[in-house]
């Protein structure tokens, strides 16, 4: 089962108050319905990939409206090949799209009727058929985190995006921030911060995916935590090596034209500490040479002195550019 289902299949586990099941089925038929037409009139369908879904809409709708329906099973047409399972609400077709203040006309209005939204757990409730319907996330596997809610209509989703807005303004604020972008013939509402979408998860009451996901996310936060320090070792390493391979390059051209022996002693004896440790680190340098001599050196003083012998072999550099030699 994806994240997305298990996300959807929690949040149709969760007990309703009588009073947000008509916002949440009201969000599930704007966003995921059909309406057709047949000898008995009007018909609502309703499809999902997941029978625990379904059964949880008709559930909602029997006690709502007590109405008999029919559960229709076919097969995908795409690769998957899954089951998708629709719900055909014949009887009071029209009576629930009228009672739940959907139609505006022959077509969905893309409003939210105030009525179901006024109190603040009908508003999550109507969000939460708002994703169940029409929304998924990534995996918090998949580090390119995603959350997004889809409709092809563009009204409706600025209206979803000022609901969730006004929630951010109440008391307990999300703190999310949906952007809107359009996709081929649909427009989606979508957030990538991870902090983001567990607050969404969290706020909808997918708790247990709200934990999967942090604790996911954390792990993988630790691991490529780990990843970058071991990278900093290496690149550090790295440098260190093309450092101390330069300053061997510098000793051997102050001994080739000069003679290490006609450097002051102080240099002298670190040029020669040097050629002896052409691998060891400005920390390990110190360290050898403060295990072997009674006046200690830091790492600021065996820098200072390693920067005098690269002048010493730049000034010879200098003096055979102007004699003529290489």
């Amino acid at each position: 089962m994806s994240f997305s289902r298990e996300v959807k299949v929690e949040l149709c586990q969760n007990e309703l108050p009588k009073c947000c099941k008509k916002a949440f089925i009201s969000a599930i038929i704007k966003m995921n319905s059909s309406l057709g037409i047949n000898n008995k009139g009007m018909s609502i369908n309703i499809s999902f990939e997941n029978v625990a879904i379904i059964r949880y809409i008709y559930e909602i709708l029997k006690e709502l409206y007590e109405i008999d329906t029919q559960i229709v099973v076919s097969k995908q047409m795409r690769l998957k090949k899954g089951n998708i399972y629709t719900l055909k609400i014949i009887d009071k077709a029209l009576f629930i799209l009228d009672d739940l203040k959907l139609m505006d006309g022959y077509q969905f209005k893309n409003s939210i009727d105030e009525s179901f939204i006024k109190e603040s757990c009908c508003r999550k409730a109507y969000i939460a058929g708002s994703f169940v319907a029409a929304g998924s996330v990534n995996s918090p596997q998949n580090s390119n985190y995603h959350l997004e809610i889809q409709s092809d209509d563009q009204a409706y989703l600025n209206n979803l995006n000022s609901l969730i807005n006004y929630v951010n303004k109440g008391k307990y604020p999300l703190n999310i921030n949906f952007k809107l972008i359009k996709r081929r013939k649909n427009y989606v509402l979508y957030l990538k911060s991870s902090v983001e979408i567990v607050d969404f998860l969290n706020y909808l009451g997918a708790i247990n995916a709200t934990f999967k996901f942090e604790d996911v996310r954390l792990q993988r936060d630790f691991v490529n935590s780990i990843n970058r320090m071991n990278n900093m070792d290496v690149a550090n390493e790295q440098k260190a090596q093309q450092a101390a391979f330069k300053q061997i390059e510098y000793i051997k051209k102050i001994d080739k034209y000069l003679g290490i022996d006609k450097l002051e002693d102080k240099l002298k004896e670190i040029a020669i500490l040097r050629l002896e440790n052409p691998e060891a680190s400005l920390t390990e340098l110190c360290e050898v040479y403060n295990k072997n001599n009674i006046n200690k050196i830091s790492k600021s003083g065996m820098n200072h002195r390693l920067r005098k012998i690269k002048e010493r072999a730049i000034q010879i550099n200098l003096r055979g550019d102007e004699n003529g030699e290489e």
